[in-house]
């Protein structure tokens, strides 16, 4: 006989209570699968969160990105529209200066 059936009056005989003995531990499984279900959902919900943040924060950086190569590029045309004016201009002044002596 075990500690407890002494102590408990209900337990005289150690296979006494099993019956409740299982169904308790079938609720318990039951409450466990529960708190599983429960656990698992704020889990999901808590991915779902994070992985939205992720795509709107990704999403804002590359329009960051894409605003900032936007300007590099409109900086670069303008860049090269100065250098051909001036090659064109020093060409033209170049055009003007009359041979060197000794040439010709």
């Amino acid at each position: 006989m075990s500690i407890l059936a002494c102590h408990n009056p209900a337990m005289r005989w150690p296979w006494s209570g099993i019956e409740e003995e299982l169904r308790l531990m079938r609720g318990e499984i039951h409450e466990g699968n529960a708190r599983y279900e429960r656990l698992i959902e704020e889990h999901r919900r808590f991915i779902t969160q994070v992985v939205t943040d992720m795509r709107r924060h990704a999403e804002e950086r590359e329009r960051a990105v894409n605003d900032r190569l936007a300007e590099i590029h409109e900086q670069n045309v303008e860049l090269i529209v100065e250098q051909r004016a001036g090659r064109e201009a020093l060409f033209r002044m170049l055009d003007r200066l009359p041979p060197a002596p000794g040439t010709a």
